[in-house]
């Protein structure tokens, strides 16, 4: 099946397409080199040498460019050098786009061969799109591979690191591949020996050695929450846990004899204000209006007070 998608592009067009782009990029890039002074420097301001890379300046910085085009395209001194410019950009553009879609097949098909793992397909297909418009740029056709051959490897690497971002603690990509890998391994072997693969066995389809695939196996597949929130899972969580347990009491007691301490060491006038405003020792909380019209302060001087106050018990407590 891969092998009838990836030749369902004709090569020689598949070629033909390719040098057509790099001799686009090419000529973009001597055009803009051709520039007369002062509308080089305007249209590379952000990137001077880039132009100097020929067909390998990256798309990237050269859209940058062509932005700047289009802006000196608008005044009426503008050398008609740049016109020719944005017929290039437009050969460009048109043949990338023409190698895109001819390989969105491949894309699809990649997507099909990885297992669920979080991330639908069509978010998988959308991100190997972008791995195949990374091969397009990067793709040189005189070197004689196909550009299909060349892709693949880009489409399977965006929708690997596609996978990884999607659990809570991140894998780095070789453990992804490996994974992806031995569950491939997994469900063959399952299918054709009827039974649960060993780890011998694992390492003979996969390649690996037996201590990477140990290593691979023990990878947890999802994280634990600490508290469950289905309405029909009567088990006891850890915070349920912990707000029953007496730890939790323990906790409040200290953290309680910590803050007093350290608002028993502020001098008089701040510990008044954190007192009457956090409502410590006292019948009710009182506002910083209140506050003022007591000591005889304004209320944003009493709201700069009470702000290092805070911060001081702070350092007391948790010191640095």
């Amino acid at each position: 099946m891969s092998r009838q998608i990836c030749t369902a592009v004709d090569r020689k067009e598949e070629t033909r397409l390719a040098a057509r782009l790099q001799q686009a990029r090419r000529a973009y890039a001597d055009l803009l080199l051709s520039l007369p002074e002062p509308w080089r420097t305007r249209v590379l301001l952000d990137d001077p040498d880039g132009p100097k890379l020929g067909h390998k300046w990256p798309l990237r910085r050269l859209e940058v460019a062509h932005r700047r085009v289009r802006e000196c395209l608008e005044w009426p001194d503008c050398p008609p050098v740049l016109q020719e410019a944005a017929l290039h950009k437009r050969q460009i553009d048109k043949a990338r786009e023409a190698i895109i879609v001819q390989n969105l097949f491949l894309v699809i098909h990649l997507a099909g061969s990885f297992p669920p793992r979080g991330r639908p397909s069509p978010d998988l297909v959308q991100e190997g799109s972008i791995g195949l418009m990374m091969a397009v740029e990067r793709f040189d056709w005189q070197l004689g591979y196909r550009f299909s051959t060349y892709a693949v490897w880009w489409i399977r690497q965006s929708m690997y690191r596609a996978l990884a971002d999607t659990r809570l603690i991140r894998l780095p990509s070789r453990i992804e591949k490996g994974m992806a890998t031995l569950s491939r391994a997994v469900v063959e072997l399952s299918h054709s020996l009827g039974r649960a693969p060993t780890k011998k066995e694992l390492s003979a389809e996969t390649g690996l050695p037996l201590k990477k695939v140990t290593e691979l196996l023990n990878v947890p597949r999802d994280a634990d929450p600490l508290e469950s929130f289905d309405a029909e899972d009567d088990r006891s969580g850890f915070l349920r846990w912990l707000s029953d347990s007496p730890l939790r009491a323990i906790m409040e007691r200290d953290l309680r004899a910590k803050v007093m301490k350290g608002l028993n060491a502020l001098p008089h006038r701040e510990q008044t204000i954190v007192r009457l405003h956090f409502g410590i020792g006292v019948d009710r909380t009182h506002t910083l209006q209140e506050i003022g019209s007591f000591l005889g302060l304004c209320r944003e001087r009493v709201r700069q007070i009470e702000r290092d106050a805070v911060r001081a018990i702070y350092e007391t407590i948790f010191p640095t």
